[in-house]
């Protein structure tokens, strides 16, 4: 501590060392900011409305129950009924099927997984695992030898007095059929801890995913279509995946637990839109 005393004098002009500049003067000597300046009241303004957002969002939760908030901060396409519907359209228009295992309710989830666990729970290890090594080695046969099984099979139908051979159907789509089979062979379906224990979920995920988007599936789809004269709705998966993505769902009437709404689409259905739909809320699901 300084002794007492007068302290000595500020030191005056040339005084000052020598760097120092007046941006270095102490925090106290500076002007503080004001908030009732321009920039300070837009900033208040826009905490202030963000508030009232905030605020206008939880109180309508809190009145409306969770549902509502969730769908207010965009957490869960199933808390609306019109949701829930463009949730699993836009999902099926991406080759994405387990939207629809998303959108059930989980009881129901549960019982389908439960069922199927039953039918499959006799499997036997071993009988398994022997069928699963022969439908490889068939599968690696059928693709390494697949033009002379073609030409052997329509031999043999020349040969016997018949039209023709195998359908195109068959040989146009050859490898995407081989394909829809080692999806299935080389996926779950071949562990029996899996078969013993089956997620249909994962299933959907996984094996159904890569089905949907086998183009030999959707070649003979298309030729389905096309071959329908009497509907005058889409004639390719193209087409429908377009409807899909551009659905309107009109919600004619809802409460807390039931709703009735019509699809509108001038491409997927006839007439531009279907009849009145029943909805029914069911362990946070519709």
């Amino acid at each position: 501590l300084i002794a007492m005393g007068n302290p000595p004098p500020a030191p005056q002009g040339d005084a000052v060392p020598s760097g120092a500049s007046a941006s270095q003067a102490p925090a106290a000597a500076r002007p503080a900011a004001s908030s009732s300046g321009p920039a300070g009241k837009k900033k208040i303004a826009k905490i202030a409305g963000i508030a009232v957002v905030l605020i206008a969002g939880l109180g309508a939760g809190i009145y409306f129950g969770w549902p509502y908030i969730k769908g207010f901060i965009g957490g869960d396409p199933f808390a609306t009924p019109e949701g829930t519907i463009k949730y699993v359209a836009n999902g099926l228009a991406e080759n994405k099927p387990q939207v629809l295992w998303e959108a059930m309710p989980a009881s129901y989830k549960q019982t389908l997984n439960d069922e199927l666990k039953k039918s499959m729970s006799n499997a036997d290890p071993e009988i398994h695992s022997k069928s699963v090594t022969i439908l490889q080695k068939l599968s690696e046969v059928l693709k390494s030898k697949k033009d002379m099984i073609i030409q052997a099979a329509n031999g043999a139908a020349q040969q016997g007095g018949g039209d023709g051979g195998l359908p195109p159907e068959l040989t146009d789509n050859w490898d995407d059929i081989l394909g829809f089979m080692d999806i299935l062979i080389g996926g779950k379906m071949a562990d029996i801890a899996w078969v013993q224990n089956p997620d249909v979920g994962a299933f959907l995920t996984d094996e159904g995913a890569k089905i949907m988007a086998l183009p030999g599936l959707e070649t003979l789809i298309n030729k389905g279509m096309q071959e329908d004269q009497q509907s005058n709705g889409p004639k390719s998966l193209a087409e429908i995946r377009t409807g899909l993505k551009s659905l309107e769902v009109v919600v004619i009437s809802e409460t807390e637990s039931e709703a009735t709404l019509k699809l509108v689409s001038q491409s997927i259905i006839d007439g531009g839109e279907s009849e009145e739909i029943k909805m029914v809320r069911i362990e946070e699901r519709w």
